[in-house]
C-alpha cells in the first residue's frame, strides 16, 4: 500500500509499531509510591490542553510537525477519541508539562499511551509502570509507538512488550 498511496501523492512521514503485553493480573505493587518520578503526576485538567501542545512539540522532530503541519487547532482536532474508560495524566514540573499518559480499557484489552519531553525521560519507566498498574487485569495491553520514541520502545521491550504490528503515517 505504501507504493499505491506514493503514486497517489502521499509519502511517508514516520512509522509507528504497536506493542503488546500484559498488565499484571492483580495488584502486584508494581505501582511505585507516588514520589520521585511520579511526584508530579496528576490527572489532565482542561486547561492543559495549550500545554499538552507544547508537550507534543517539544517531543516529536521537527521533520514530522513539519510534514503534518500540525498548528494548535489540527492538533486539537485530531486527538483521537477511544471507546471505553479512559484516564489521563499529566507530569507537571514548575516549568511546563514534562509528560502525558492516557490509559484507555474497554472489554479486557487496555490502551496505553504517553509522550514524555526529550529532556525529561527519566520518568517514562515509573510513568509506564503507573499506567500497566491502572490495568490490571486486561488480557491484552496495546502502545503504538512511534518510531521516533526510542526511549518507550526500550521501556516496554523491558516489560515484556513485543512489537504485533507496523504502521506509516
Amino acid at each position: 500500500l505504501v507504493q499505491a498511496a506514493r503514486s497517489a501523492g502521499f509519502y511517508p512521514s514516520y512509522f509507528e509499531l504497536l506493542y503488546e503485553g500484559s498488565a499484571p493480573s492483580s495488584a502486584s505493587g508494581l505501582r511505585a509510591p507516588i514520589t520521585g518520578a511520579l511526584a508530579s503526576l496528576r490527572k489532565v485538567a482542561p486547561s492543559d490542553d495549550y500545554n499538552l501542545f507544547r508537550l507534543y512539540t517539544a517531543a516529536t522532530p521537527p521533520e514530522v510537525r513539519t510534514h503534518a503541519g500540525m498548528s494548535f487547532d489540527h492538533w486539537m482536532s485530531s486527538r483521537e477519541r477511544y471507546r471505553g474508560r479512559r484516564q489521563e495524566f499529566v507530569t507537571d514540573t514548575n516549568a511546563a508539562l514534562q509528560g502525558w499518559l492516557r490509559i484507555t480499557r474497554s472489554s479486557r484489552t487496555g490502551q496505553l499511551g504517553t509522550t514524555v519531553n526529550p529532556d525529561y525521560e527519566r520518568g517514562l519507566g515509573a510513568t509506564v509502570d503507573f499506567g500497566l498498574e491502572s490495568l490490571t487485569g486486561a488480557r491484552a495491553v496495546l502502545c503504538l509507538v512511534p518510531e521516533y520514541q526510542i526511549s518507550l520502545n526500550r521501556v516496554l521491550t523491558e516489560r515484556g512488550f513485543q512489537p504485533v504490528s507496523e504502521y506509516v503515517m
